[in-house]
C-alpha cells in the first residue's frame, strides 16, 4: 500500500486533472483533486437511491490498475459504497465502463 502513495497521481490538480461535472449537492468539488488533509469535498445528503457523482478528467490517457481512496475526517460518515466508471471520451460515446467498486471502511483502502 505504501508504494501506491508514491506513484504518479493522475487525478491530482497539480498533474492537470479537472472536475468536469458534479451533482449540485456536492460542496467544494475541486477538493477531490487535492492531496491535503485540510481541504474537503462534502456530500451533505448522499443516499443510495440517488447516488451522487463527480466526473473527473485525468491529465493523461491511462490504464487504471489502482485507485487509492481515503477519508481522513474523524467526524464524517463513511460512504456505503463507491463505484468507479471510466471512458476515453466525455461525454462517453457509449456506456461508461465499470472499473470497480469498493465498500470503504475507516482509513485507507485500495481497489485493484
Amino acid at each position: 500500500m505504501k508504494e501506491l502513495k508514491y506513484q504518479k497521481n493522475y487525478a491530482d490538480a497539480k498533474s492537470g486533472a479537472t472536475v468536469l461535472r458534479s451533482d449540485s449537492n456536492i460542496i467544494n468539488k475541486s477538493a477531490i483533486l487535492e492531496n491535503s488533509d485540510n481541504v474537503y469535498l462534502i456530500m451533505p445528503k448522499c443516499h443510495e437511491e440517488k447516488a451522487s457523482s463527480v466526473v473527473i478528467s485525468l491529465s493523461d490517457d491511462v490504464q487504471v490498475d489502482n485507485i487509492l481512496v481515503s477519508n481522513l475526517e474523524d467526524f464524517s460518515a463513511n460512504l456505503q459504497s463507491i463505484v468507479f466508471y471510466g471512458s476515453i471520451d466525455y461525454p462517453p460515446s457509449g456506456d461508461w465502463i465499470k472499473l470497480g467498486s469498493i465498500q470503504p471502511q475507516r482509513g485507507v483502502r485500495a481497489m485493484q
